[in-house]
């Protein structure tokens, strides 16, 4: 009956509705979405609850863009990302600085900002913290060679300042490229051991499914080290896209681009604790536009949206579980 009420109050736009229910959880969200819906903030100066009194505030905020809004959300986190999501949508770095409490929010604040102005690697140097450095470099390399369709990505590191950052920058690049010859021009010799590593790895990996005469099974071991039973960093973005382009089966290529989007989502979600901002639209709808098949393509496009769920995706594209396991090394 609750959850009939609070959308019956959505759909007449009637706030006297919400009032009628009983349970908490419906009562906050229904007064939320009449907020939302009317755009009228003293609907949120009414809710007593303050977990429902903050995201009322957030979505407030972010529809006007008003900063002074996101000052009254008492939750930190919610006033976080209250504060990233006017940064990115007004494009302003300045406003990164009042992401506050977490990290890692703050960081993609400057990383999704470059991202929306053509992936200004410079960027990456204004970050404090080296490993902070290296994710943003990989991030928007991917962006800027995927998405861009930057037409010589090999001078992408020309005009990064600081050696260490050139390094770290050049890194990125050669395992994007699968090139180790480009591990060649980090100056570092601890950066440029890894480079090797990581690109020998996924090498190693290439070779074990290139050695399977059937082609079927082939693109099955193709998809298994595009799954997330190998190590992230071997199967990030710019690579998994690589490895579903190695399969010859159309609806097995498919599936694999579609779940390029679930694996880095929840990667993302346990480091920023939003996944929107790792995987963006962008490159969500890069990943879909890559499938030809109309109705596979559409499958995407709501994934991407969260309209269908994971557990669906292989019943949708084979009709009953495919049963391709990943196994744990």
């Amino acid at each position: 009956k609750d959850y009939c009420f609070r959308h019956l109050a959505k759909l007449q736009e009637d706030l006297s509705i919400c009032d009628k229910i009983k349970g908490r959880d419906h009562k906050g969200e229904c007064y939320v979405d009449l907020a939302e819906l009317k755009n009228d903030l003293s609907i949120c100066d009414k809710i007593f609850e303050r977990y429902y009194e903050s995201a009322c505030y957030r979505k407030l905020g972010i529809l006007n863009m008003n900063l002074s809004v996101c000052e009254k959300i008492e939750l930190p986190g919610d006033r976080d990302n209250c504060y990233f999501r006017i940064a990115i949508k007004k494009l302003d770095f300045s406003l990164c600085k009042k992401v506050s409490i977490n990290q890692y929010q703050y960081y993609n604040c400057y990383i999704d900002i470059a991202k929306a102005t053509l992936g200004d690697l410079s960027i990456c140097e204004k970050l404090p913290s080296e490993s902070t450095k290296e994710y943003c470099f990989s991030s928007l390399i991917e962006f800027r060679i995927n998405i861009s369709a930057y037409e010589n990505p090999l001078s992408l590191c020309k005009n990064v300042k600081e050696e260490i950052n050139k390094d770290y920058c050049n890194k990125q690049l050669a395992i994007s490229q699968y090139d180790s010859s480009l591990c060649e021009r980090i100056k570092d010799e601890y950066i440029k051991d890894e480079c090797h590593k990581e690109i020998q790895k996924i090498q190693e990996d290439f070779t074990i499914c290139e050695q399977i005469p059937i082609r079927k099974y082939r693109d099955y071991c193709y998809l298994e080290i595009n799954e997330s039973c190998r190590d992230f960093r071997a199967t990030s973005f710019a690579k998994n896209i690589k490895l579903c382009n190695k399969i010859k089966d159309q609806n097995l290529k498919d599936f694999c681009y579609v779940g390029i989007i679930g694996r880095e989502e929840r990667y993302s979600s346990s480091i920023t604790n939003n996944y929107n901002y790792f995987v963006g639209n962008k490159e969500k709808n890069y990943i879909c536009e890559q499938i030809k098949n109309k109705t596979n393509r559409d499958i995407c496009y709501q994934y991407a949206n969260r309209e269908i769920w994971t557990s669906d995706l292989e019943a949708l594209f084979f009709g009953t579980p495919s049963h391709i396991l990943c196994v744990p090394e």
